[in-house]
């Protein structure tokens, strides 16, 4: 467990501000968030979490709203932002995941769900609009975290 050992106040926020951007610039409507869920299992690995997918997390009857062509073509972008090919294969079509963390210790379990995806709406194309001008403003037309996700998901 490395994720708050040992850190730094100021550095962690920058950090956190980094992802945050990095998920703003890259949305994903619902059901087509292969990207971020890509990003996230990479972070949470990397802190020592236990990663569950697909059918480790959903049940696939349950699940609503979903166009499968969407989900294809969002895929494969996913692919050309630079999603890591193992997790896309661990994840079988399913966004979303479960992260586990194992401290040792007796007590309660905790969990926290966030919501990854975006809406479809187009985002603000003014030079005055802070992601445009610091260079973090959504590359998927037409879709963009106008609600928070962003930030939820950092």
């Amino acid at each position: 467990m490395t994720f708050f050992q040992n850190y730094d106040e100021q550095a962690l926020s920058q950090r956190l501000m980094n992802y945050r951007r990095e998920f703003h610039r890259y949305p994903e409507s619902a059901w087509c968030e292969f990207f971020t869920t890509c990003r996230i299992a990479a972070h949470m690995e990397h802190h020592g979490y236990q990663l569950a997918f697909a059918d480790e997390i959903i049940a696939r009857s349950a699940i609503m709203g979903r166009d499968e062509e969407s989900v294809i073509e969002a895929q494969k972008r996913a692919l050309t932002w630079g999603a890591d090919p193992k997790y896309l294969a661990q994840m079988d079509g399913i966004t979303g995941l479960g992260a586990i963390l194992d401290t040792g210790h007796d007590g309660p379990t905790v969990a926290f769900r966030f919501d990854i995806d975006a809406v479809d709406v187009m985002e603000s194309q003014d030079d005055s609009h802070r992601p445009r001008f610091l260079g973090f403003a959504s590359l998927a037309p037409g879709i963009a975290h106008a609600c928070g996700h962003d930030a939820h998901t950092a």
